[in-house]
């Protein structure tokens, strides 16, 4: 952080904003399906004032449907405003689900079926929003990087290299060193749905070689999942570590989502830089001998 701050900030941009949905309808053939599928699109109209009615800070913005055999699975993506918003949605997709059941004579519909694959990995996470997309780039000179991190641009583009050939050859979704360290931290501290770091740690970071050996530093996370009202945002602890980072209440949600992201591309630099150098297995070891001593010479 001091390196980024050293630097001029980190630039972060809410490219995107939205929480979807999928709910499964069971037919008795792949045409009814086609046929669902149609109402649904041309019935969108009439599904937004349905889901008005459960909520007045989610809106549906759009909808994608998917026939697969005698089973159509509708994504309804809406807005929510500063709050995370699951509830909502589930809420809003169930009338949603029971009105087009009801007009059109479909019995039986599963109100979630893992196409939206909350709080699970998927590639699905990899390249639709979810929550808030955000990007993230600086340029860290070559003098703040070798002072403040201890290592050179060419050494950290050298390391970026290894993991990025190392996530390739596991399959790896998403690009980083261990976003999930930092959005777990954030989320218990600042009352955000914990699970949800399964979704929002599929985010990428690269670094490139710019200029007279200076360091470009790129992020993009899809996925963060957040609020600042509603849930656990309400607590008092929560609330007061939302108040720290002037992101309590209405209107504070993008500011949060980049104060995330910005913090996740400090830690992944920061590790990088301990692994590039050979300091990260020191650290560990400094923290293990002192756990050793007793307790009146730690």
């Amino acid at each position: 952080m001091r390196a980024i701050t050293e630097a001029g900030g980190a630039n972060a941009h809410v490219l995107a904003d939205s929480l979807d949905i999928t709910p499964c309808f069971v037919l008795t053939s792949a045409l009814e399906a086609i046929a669902l599928a149609r109402w649904l699109h041309e019935h969108l109209p009439e599904l937004r004032q349905v889901a008005a009615q459960t909520t007045t800070h989610g809106h549906l913005v759009e909808l994608h449907t998917h026939v697969f055999g005698r089973r159509l699975f509708p994504r309804f993506v809406f807005t929510t405003g500063d709050a995370m918003g699951m509830n909502m949605v589930n809420i809003a997709v169930d009338g949603i689900c029971r009105h087009a059941a009801e007009m059109t004579g479909c019995e039986r519909y599963y109100l979630r079926c893992n196409y939206s694959s909350d709080k699970k990995p998927a590639a699905i996470n990899l390249f639709r929003p979810y929550g808030k997309e955000v990007a993230v780039d600086f340029t860290l000179p070559a003098a703040v990087a070798e002072t403040h991190l201890g290592v050179s641009p060419r050494d950290l583009v050298d390391f970026a290299a290894a993991g990025r050939y190392g996530a390739l050859q596991a399959g790896a979704l998403g690009m980083n060193a261990h976003f999930a360290n930092g959005l777990a931290a954030i989320y218990i501290a600042c009352g955000q749905d914990v699970a949800q770091v399964v979704n929002a740690s599929i985010g990428f970071i690269d670094v490139e070689l710019v200029g007279e050996g200076d360091l470009y530093v790129l992020a993009r996370l899809p996925n963060l999942v957040v609020g600042t009202v509603g849930g656990g945002t309400a607590l008092p602890t929560q609330s007061d570590c939302l108040a720290l980072l002037d992101c309590r209440g209405d209107g504070t949600a993008p500011r949060f989502a980049e104060i995330v992201a910005a913090t996740l591309v400090a830690g992944d630099l920061a590790i990088s830089a301990a692994l590039a150098n050979g300091r990260f297995i020191e650290a560990h070891r400094e923290t293990r001998e002192r756990g050793r001593l007793p307790a009146a010479q730690s």
